[in-house]
């Protein structure tokens, strides 16, 4: 993973966090959770994934937004 802004790090911006993370073929990154309201740009590649349940299938140009739900997403 490549941070490239982190909330650790003082700044105007630090309400953000901003990465790059390289997924290899087969790799499972595992059960993740947030609050939802993220948004996730592909830049290449292909690559699935469930959220709360629903699969889901994108590739390279593809954005995914994350809805704000009371309870998260997972």
């Amino acid at each position: 993973m490549k941070w490239f802004m982190h909330p650790c790090v003082e700044s105007a911006w630090n309400a953000y966090v901003l990465y790059a993370q390289q997924v290899n073929p087969g790799w499972k990154s595992g059960l993740q959770r947030c609050q939802g309201g993220v948004l996730f740009y592909m830049l290449q590649g292909r690559l699935r994934t469930k959220v709360n349940g629903e699969l889901y299938n994108w590739g390279a140009g593809d954005l995914m937004t994350l809805p704000i739900l009371r309870d998260g997403v997972e």
